[in-house]
């Protein structure tokens, strides 16, 4: 499968080489400055990467993303030693191998990312349980890996040894592989946008709700079944309750992204993980992000595998560039510091639970009743409000008992008491 091609002027050293006509049967002959830049690049995001995956104890997320840009290193590596070394079988199957998997890692950390917050928001704002993702894409993750693996050790191999029709086997098991990987991708985006989408949008709809039924005291009791029934008559205690819930009542968030004002919504069981945390409310915004510049990278290697081994675009290093490399590293870094997820999800203080065994209720679309939900964070609010009520009057005696017994010691000490005398003496 030997071609002859033009080696365009790149940088070696500093330096640029003039034209030349050469054999090479890999189709390109990769610039050494570009691939040694991504190599640099690459490895400063695996450093920094693996420094807080044991800083944060990420155990999931770190391992991927562990992963991920090690391959990416390895991938860049090889190809910036293959510009002095063309011809090198090996060089060619690390880079083709490595370059193609790295992204399933990434993938499959975001993936994780998703169960995490909806365990910190709650399921409600979710169409799965967070168990469920990390089980579903991770394993869509796996098939893809290891289609695309397949095919790119073929593809490379056979490239060398110039089996046509081996190569084109190689090239297409990697192109189903990336199809794969594309189709759960983009079914991952239509939950993940729809998660994000209900913290950021329809909690304005659901705070409006939930201050109107406070305000006009419409919850009258829920049965055994679950079911609210709304007392459709006014009552005398309206202005009264008004005021004992003026300040939930008085939430109006100022935008939608503004989720501090609008925590009492979202599980309570994280609520101090949200405390004062404004970096996770542009969290989810991030993660968007890096899921985009992946997905962005993931559809050009379709186009580029689509046309083949001599196509236009990956006989041209800049869309490689670009498309690829550029994208898989603002994937990677944006998710760096200060929105690295041990950092933003506190997790040397915090632990999120997602659970661990996948059961076949979880695979089942989450049941949304507004009213339920409601209710339900009415109760928390009243839980909260009684706790610190309590906290307060233990917090008063305590005050109390404190000045009762300073008097107490202050008065014996005036009235020369004996034991006070010997226990001062």
């Amino acid at each position: 499968m030997s071609a002859t091609i033009s080696l365009l002027p790149s940088m070696v050293s500093g330096t640029a080489l003039p034209s030349e006509t050469i054999e090479y049967s890999h189709g390109m002959i990769p610039s050494f400055g570009g691939n040694l830049s991504f190599a640099i690049v690459m490895g400063i995001l695996f450093i920094t990467h693996a420094v807080f995956g044991v800083f944060y104890k990420q155990f999931y997320f770190g391992i991927a993303f562990f992963i991920g840009c090690l391959l990416e290193v390895i991938g860049y590596i090889a190809r910036t030693l293959s510009n002095n070394d063309p011809t090198n079988d090996d060089l060619f199957l690390i880079q083709i191998v490595t370059l193609t998997i790295a992204p399933a890692f990434i993938m499959a950390g975001n993936y994780y990312l998703l169960a995490k917050l909806v365990a910190v928001y709650g399921n409600f704002y979710s169409f799965l349980k967070p168990i469920a993702y990390s089980y579903i894409f991770v394993f869509c993750d796996l098939i893809s890996l290891v289609l695309q693996g397949l095919g790119g050790g073929i593809s490379a191999s056979s490239l060398s040894s110039e089996d046509n029709e081996s190569a084109d086997l190689g090239n297409d098991i990697m192109l189903a592989g990336l199809i794969f990987q594309v189709i759960s991708m983009s079914v991952f985006l239509v939950f993940w946008l729809d998660f994000v989408y209900s913290i950021y949008f329809k909690t304005n709809k659901i705070s409006r709700k939930f201050n109107e039924m406070y305000n006009n005291d419409n919850i009258d009791t829920i049965d055994d079944d679950s079911n609210i029934h709304l007392n459709t008559n006014q009552n005398n205690n309206q202005h009264n309750n008004k005021n004992n819930y003026s300040k939930l009542s008085s939430i109006k968030p100022s935008h939608p992204f503004d989720l501090l004002s609008k925590d009492h919504l979202f599980n309570p069981d994280y609520k101090q993980l949200r405390q004062n945390n404004k970096l996770l409310q542009f969290f989810p915004i991030i993660v968007t992000l890096s899921v985009l510049f992946i997905y962005v990278r993931c559809f050009y290697r379709v186009f580029e595998l689509a046309e083949g081994w001599r196509g236009e675009l990956i006989l041209n290093e800049i869309y490689i560039f670009i498309l690829d490399a550029l994208m898989m590293s603002l994937g990677i870094v944006v998710l760096a510091y200060p929105f690295y997820p041990g950092h933003v999800l506190r997790s040397r203080r915090y632990s999120i639970e997602i659970g661990a065994r996948l059961k076949l209720s979880d695979l089942k679309l989450t049941k949304k009743d507004l009213d339920q939900h409601l209710y339900q964070i009415k109760l928390n609010q009243d839980k909260n409000r009684f706790d610190e009520s309590d906290d307060q009057s233990k917090s008063e005696n305590f005050n109390l008992t404190t000045f009762a017994d300073d008097n107490r010691v202050s008065s014996n000490l005036n009235n020369g008491s004996p034991r006070s005398q010997t226990a001062f003496a």
